[in-house]
């Protein structure tokens, strides 16, 4: 073979190998391309697991959800009370327009939904938050506590619907086996504000809550403070006797406040507006403890 076959053969061969590298990454390519077309596909479908709701913002703006909904009945608005309330729940509860305000009847005169528990998770790009707490119903004569009342808040692209939670349910057991549908759709068009709360209203809202209880139930208020708290006022009988001494001079408006981190809670000093002083240890949202052993309540 001569030198210049050589040379042919030597740039053919080039040729081919080049032409086979060019196919290798082609095909490499379009599969790396399937992987994330598949990717895309499989994700449009988030699901995560069931977990208890530590963002401040998210929790209240869901309190607040339901609070508006309880206002709804409050004022016997079926057309609205059909529109927020979940179809799925609809359609398996028989509710219709004409019979909705039988259906979704709480008996409430002036209520306001305090959330205590609140779970959430993404199920087929829906967000589902399990809360569970109790109303606070100002008549015109007391203050009547509701305790262990529960919802579903189901929320997608800025939307949400309700589910309410049978009276009686045991919270824990429903969260932990509730069966997930995907044929689920968050339907109407009720759009919601999202509460961007800030430490000097998350602290009125926990001293509001301590004031309010001291209405509705002397024992749910006493329970509400610290060990050092409890034994300075001499047990609840004689806390009993400060209750009405604590709602005359304790206000929830905040004067002033100073925060403490420790490793498993929150310390808020505060001064009211009467210049009461209020230490808060907060272990988790609407999960704290209250001390008045500063101030000095007449009986």
């Amino acid at each position: 073979m001569n030198k210049k076959n050589i040379i042919i053969c030597g740039i053919i061969l080039f040729v081919l190998i080049l032409i086979t590298i060019l196919v290798l990454v082609i095909d490499s390519n379009m599969d790396a391309n399937s992987d994330i077309d598949n990717t895309d596909d499989n994700e449009d479908a988030v699901i995560t697991s069931l977990e208890v709701v530590t963002d401040e913002n998210d929790f209240f703006t869901v309190k607040n959800i339901i609070n508006s909904f309880l206002e709804l009945v409050k004022w016997n608005d079926a057309d609205s009370l059909y529109n927020v309330i979940n179809d799925n729940y609809i359609n398996e509860n028989g509710i219709t327009l004409n019979n909705i305000l039988t259906r979704i009847d709480y008996n409430y005169f002036s209520p306001n939904y305090v959330a205590t528990d609140m779970y959430m998770r993404v199920y087929q790009n829906i967000s589902y938050y399990f809360v569970d707490g109790y109303v606070l119903d100002f008549t015109d004569s007391d203050v009547l506590i509701d305790e262990n009342v529960g919802f579903i808040v189901l929320i997608a692209n800025n939307y949400y619907n309700i589910i309410p939670i049978e009276e009686g349910t045991n919270f824990e057991q429903f969260v932990n086996n509730y069966e997930y549908s995907d044929d689920v759709k968050v339907s109407g068009e009720n759009a919601f504000e999202t509460y961007d709360i800030n430490v000097e209203s998350k602290l009125i809202t926990y001293i509001q809550e301590f004031i309010n209880l001291l209405y509705a139930d002397v024992t749910l208020a006493y329970d509400m403070l610290d060990e050092d708290a409890k034994e300075d006022f001499g047990g609840l009988s004689d806390f009993s006797n400060y209750r009405d001494a604590i709602l005359n001079d304790l206000s929830p408006i905040v004067f002033s406040y100073s925060v403490t981190e420790a490793d498993d809670f929150i310390r808020y000093n505060i001064v009211d507006n009467n210049q009461n002083v209020v230490t808060i240890e907060e272990f988790g949202i609407m999960d704290y403890t209250i001390n008045l052993k500063n101030n000095n309540f007449v009986v």
